[in-house]
């Protein structure tokens, strides 16, 4: 019987050199734009102080998604160009996590969203 259902983790990312392109592709738009959405949620202009708690729920889980965006487009061009061995283990570990934290912030926007006024 497999312990691990869902396949080892040399499996997780591509390894062919159309699929390490195809991947680094599509990885490469998403760094500066993450990275720049990412600057403005965290430490661009201040808003000021009055800010209610559900802008500021919105502006954390902005800033968690795009985040996660940066982390995820980040290692995806690492493994693109340089194909590390210690990044597949590494992206399986934390892939799922990243996953669900990714919806998190999906999550607060509809619950703002049905949330009575």
């Amino acid at each position: 019987m497999n312990p691990n259902p869902t396949g080892p983790p040399e499996d997780f990312l591509p390894r062919s050199l159309l699929g390490r392109c195809l991947l680094g592709m599509f990885s490469a738009p998403f760094v500066p734009f993450s990275a720049v959405f990412l600057y403005a949620f965290t430490l661009g202009r201040r808003p000021v102080l009055n800010l209610n708690w559900g802008e500021w729920l919105v502006r954390i889980a902005m800033s968690e998604f795009f985040g996660a965006l940066l982390a995820v487009s980040i290692c995806g061009l690492i493994w693109a160009v340089a194909a590390p061995d210690w990044l597949p283990a590494l992206a399986f570990r934390y892939g799922r996590r990243l996953g669900v934290l990714a919806l998190v912030p999906f999550l607060i926007l509809a619950g703002l969203l049905i949330w009575p006024t």
